[in-house]
């Protein structure tokens, strides 16, 4: 069984990564990865059209809350997704989800799906 400090640390970084997934430009970006096997700033700024400080930004951002992996080939970061990780969050934000109801009592819940 986790202490408190534990389970909140995991919450804490469940939410740092969903918050990364709630702007539509960094969704668009890991659209982007999903589709290619790695790509460079540079092809993001060209296929969004927008400043190259923005996507630097939304790619920080996504890197720092795991979602994303950058290699750096040179003078240039190569970025891909982390599909394992990817996993990892939705399978966790199931679990963390469904954990309420063993909290709450499952049974003494009303039933909001009849009418």
């Amino acid at each position: 069984m986790h202490n408190g400090a534990e389970v909140s640390e995991q919450l804490v970084a469940l939410a740092t990564a969903y918050k990364a997934l709630g702007n539509p430009v960094r969704l668009r970006i890991l659209r982007t990865l999903a589709g290619r096997e790695g790509c460079f700033c540079g092809d993001i700024v060209d296929i969004f059209g927008m400043a190259q400080s923005t996507i630097s930004h939304h790619l920080k951002i996504l890197k720092d809350a795991g979602l994303i992996l950058g290699s750096e080939r040179g003078t240039w970061v190569c970025y891909c997704l982390d599909r394992d990780r990817l996993r990892q969050l939705a399978d966790r934000l199931v679990a963390e989800v469904l954990a309420g109801e063993a909290l709450a009592g499952h049974a003494a819940l009303p039933d909001c799906t009849r009418a």
